[in-house]
């Protein structure tokens, strides 16, 4: 079960580098001992995150889903989260990017006045129907 996890943080890795991971970078180095070195440091992921998202993503979820990876990769396997843990914690991540989502709605309109108001509710409810 605990390898499961393990395997879940070379996914995660794979997703925020956009690289296939094996299981060792090069002759000496695991993905976990890699991950702790890149993942750790906000510039350093910055420099390693797929560039295919052209920067378009938020810094500290992606640090925080960084975080989750390294959690996973613990070589030791009783130190990992359950993946009921990494579930939850991707649930919160979402959860908080939604709410700020909105928080940034909701002050749009209420610097730009009722007009804008009805626009933004009708995207509102097309981006909770998108989800």
């Amino acid at each position: 079960m605990k390898s499961d996890v393990y395997g879940f943080g070379v996914v995660l890795v794979q997703l925020l580098t956009g690289s296939r991971l094996t299981k060792n970078i090069n002759d000496d180095q695991t993905v976990g001992e890699w991950a702790e070195k890149y993942l750790s440091n906000r510039f350093r992921l910055r420099g390693i995150m797929d560039s295919r998202l052209e920067g378009k993503y938020v810094t500290g979820q992606a640090s925080e889903i960084a975080m989750l990876a390294l959690r996973c990769l613990v070589r030791n396997p009783k130190f990992r989260p359950s993946m009921k843990e990494v579930a939850e914690t991707l649930e919160k991540i979402k959860t908080r990017a939604f709410n700020q989502k909105h928080l940034v709605m909701v002050c749009i309109v209420y610097l730009l006045g009722l007009p804008f108001l009805i626009f933004f509710k009708t995207l509102y409810v097309h981006i909770r129907t998108f989800k």
